[in-house]
């Protein structure tokens, strides 16, 4: 079985995976741009206003929302899918100059069995937070919102679930039919230091630009060009998170598969 310092160690083949300048050149050239006309497209088309009101009511853009949105989780499961075919079957996946994502038969599986692994740990965790705070109820009464003190649970135990079950996804792309009680099984010894990586891993770069993005708004003014960069930018950096989780998943699936 798997133990700390070898999923640790993986950090290293992720890095040097994920930060190869050609690779990245290739994966995130065309994304990038796409996060940049979406950030154009909420520039004109904004997603939140205020109506012109008495109470002065945020309005939200429903079009602009559900247009990013689509496009953005299409962008992260394509880059996700990619980042997992060149890890497990090499070059024949960067044959091309610039990556181009496609909507074709291994993305839709791909959506698949994503959202089966995230609904079931989306009900797995929503069963046990409930029992959880009906216990708790028992003993230290809950005077109101019982159902917000639920939603809490849930969405606290909702990755560490979900991340014990990710490896159902890289094995579905190396072409093997892994059950979630197996992948339960691999991370039994390491599930909760996985989601510390993950979490780590996907906040790192998010909030370098985020520091970033103060800093040169500080220096710059709110001007209307550095905005839409900035935006694009912070979903680009969003994206190469998704490639360094993807590589990171797969390197561990990989050392599982070796060791067993």
């Amino acid at each position: 079985m798997i133990n700390f310092f070898t999923a640790f160690s993986l950090i290293k083949p992720t890095i040097v995976f994920t930060f190869n300048v050609k690779r990245l050149v290739y994966l995130l050239s065309i994304p990038v741009v796409i996060s940049v006309f979406l950030m154009i497209l909420e520039k004109y088309y904004p997603l939140f206003s205020l109506a012109l009101t008495a109470d002065l009511r945020l309005q939200v853009n429903y079009y602009t929302l559900a247009t990013i949105t689509i496009i953005s989780l299409f962008l992260v499961f394509s880059l996700m899918l990619r980042t997992q075919q060149i890890v497990f079957f090499g070059e024949q996946y960067e044959n091309k100059r610039f990556f181009i994502p496609l909507i074709d038969k291994p993305f839709l599986s791909y959506i698949l069995k994503f959202t089966y692994i995230f609904l079931f740990s989306l009900t797995l965790s929503a069963v046990l937070g409930s029992v959880f705070i009906l216990i708790l109820d028992h003993f230290v009464p809950i005077p109101d919102k019982k159902a917000l003190y639920i939603l809490g649970a849930t969405l606290f135990l909702l990755p560490y679930f979900f991340i014990r079950l990710i490896f159902v996804l890289p094995a579905k792309v190396a072409g093997k039919d892994l059950r979630l009680s197996q992948a339960w099984r691999m991370t039994r010894k390491i599930g909760p230091m996985i989601a510390i990586l993950f979490a780590v891993a996907l906040s790192f770069p998010l909030l370098g630009v985020t520091f970033l993005f103060n800093l040169c708004q500080n220096l710059l003014g709110e001007h209307a060009v550095f905005a839409i960069m900035m935006n694009a930018g912070a979903l680009s950096s969003f994206l190469f998170s998704c490639i360094f989780h993807s590589a990171y998943c797969s390197y561990m699936y990989l050392t599982i598969v070796q060791q067993n």
